[in-house]
């Protein structure tokens, strides 16, 4: 049986279980002397259980796009082919009315 590659992170995760199970306290204050020491054999490859390994890669998070707020006169533009597209389409007065509020 060979010897199973350990970051530190998981070491800390490994001895946290280890110390739940036997009731004492179990934070990472509580381990990390422990852990210093252990990491230290690990390092120069003397501990019979682990080796030193790579910590798990994660997926780093997405970032959205923020939407630029259009300008004053890009609106009036927008609101201008809006109205064009509407008469020559011949929308009735009174939807052109309700329509232009929303404009």
């Amino acid at each position: 049986m060979g010897k199973t590659a350990v970051s530190w992170i998981e070491l800390m995760q490994i001895l946290i279980k280890e110390r739940k199970s036997q009731g004492k306290p179990a934070g990472v204050s509580d381990v990390i002397d422990e852990g210093k020491k252990v990491w230290k054999e690990i390092k120069s490859g003397k501990h019979e259980k682990y080796i030193q390994g790579k910590p798990p890669k994660r997926k780093s998070k997405t970032r959205k796009n923020k939407c630029k707020k259009m300008s004053k006169k890009e609106r009036k533009t927008r609101s201008k082919e809006l109205k064009d597209i509407l008469k020559h389409c011949g929308v009735c007065s009174g939807c052109y009315k309700k329509l232009e509020k929303f404009i």
